[in-house]
């Protein structure tokens, strides 16, 4: 989710501004998403609720977020590096032996 996150927060959210009070509760919701992760050992015990968060957030860029970017932005002014989106991943970021 990470690189996810990054990727809005740089390339997608400032287009808004960081101030729009949308842009906020979006970035509230990443803060709270992030936190099942860090703050709770045994994540699997917290996959209810991050199942609900991320469907909460997903549901709420679609309705708002985007929207307000396809209603208030013309096509050529939405230009981002293909390099933003490419993550590649490696070992070290999967601790858990099922990914490795």
């Amino acid at each position: 989710m990470a690189p996810y996150f990054e990727i809005e927060e740089e390339y997608i959210f400032p287009i808004l501004g960081m101030e729009n009070e949308i842009i906020k509760k979006a970035l509230k919701l990443h803060r709270r998403i992030k936190k099942h992760f860090t703050k709770n050992i045994e994540v699997e015990k917290s996959l209810s609720p991050i199942e609900e968060d991320l469907e909460i957030l997903i549901r709420f860029e679609e309705k708002k977020i985007f929207t307000l970017i396809r209603n208030n932005m013309a096509s050529n002014q939405i230009t981002v590096s293909e390099k933003a989106f490419f993550h590649e991943l490696n070992d070290k970021e999967w601790h858990d032996l099922f990914w490795l």
